[in-house]
């Protein structure tokens, strides 16, 4: 699984400051995103049309790509890269992510950061796990539980979104479950 690590000090350090401080009004307005091979992919409307940014994580130093033709390491490639940081479930996984290669808690944060929550409730109902059984575990009322998935399905971020799906891949991936 090809996960894209991204820091905030990676992004700064890479990138000029004013880049970055433009970029940040961008964050979340992109849309086709896409990690492919521990790369970022997007498309963004700006001023003077749509532009396809690239930010290549994959490399060292990070590099990048925009066809808007100010620079490759441009406030698009910029807001790219926060969007990833600061609104990852925008972002597809074009790699196909398949649970039993998960070796390490990257590769579970990427995985649980890619994988939409619904995905998650779905396979818990194939399981026959009623999400009131969900509640009844985790002590989350069944409402907050319904909302989280709500928000999430609206790209709404919610706090407990990480902690259901984290919570889910547990039962999921239980012994207790096969027996």
């Amino acid at each position: 699984m090809n996960v894209a690590k991204l820091t905030e000090d990676q992004l700064r350090t890479t990138f000029p400051f004013e880049a970055l401080s433009r970029g940040e009004g961008s964050v979340g307005q992109f849309y086709d995103c896409i990690v492919k091979n521990g790369d970022l992919y997007g498309k963004i409307k700006g001023n003077h049309g749509v532009y396809n940014a690239v930010l290549y994580t994959s490399r060292t130093p990070l590099t990048g790509e925009c066809n808007c033709k100010t620079t490759d390491l441009c406030k698009h490639t910029a807001a790219l890269g926060l969007s990833y940081l600061y609104t990852p479930w925008v972002f597809k996984c074009e790699d196909n992510i398949d649970r039993a290669n998960l070796k390490n808690i990257d590769d579970i944060q990427f995985y649980v950061a890619m994988t939409p929550l619904r995905q998650f409730v779905n396979e818990l109902k194939e399981q026959k796990i009623a999400l009131s059984k969900l509640a009844e575990i985790t002590r989350i009322p069944l409402q907050q539980i319904s909302a989280a998935i709500r928000d999430s399905e609206n790209g709404t971020p919610h706090t407990l979104t990480d902690i259901l799906k984290l919570a889910i891949l547990y039962l999921l991936d239980s012994n207790a479950l096969r027996a």
